[in-house]
């Protein structure tokens, strides 16, 4: 998945959002996202538990520099 696309729909799971997201429906996204990483096991890690403050741009780029998991 291109950077862009990953930036949507992270911006897509942030608070506040009028149109807030089912728990499915964030579930659903963060698995889309986690899944257009070369690594999503650490892509999922990096965008959940990760203590770093890092913004949007930061985590995205972080995500797909990790090498792929094989």
């Amino acid at each position: 998945m291109d950077r862009e696309k990953l930036l949507q729909l992270l911006n897509s799971i942030k608070p506040p959002r009028p149109d807030s997201l089912s728990d499915e429906e964030f579930e659903s996204t963060i698995d889309a996202f986690c899944a257009g990483c070369p690594d999503p096991i650490q892509a999922r890690w990096l965008l959940l538990d990760c203590l770093d403050p890092l913004s949007d741009e930061e985590l995205v780029d972080r995500a797909l520099a990790m090498p792929p998991r094989t």
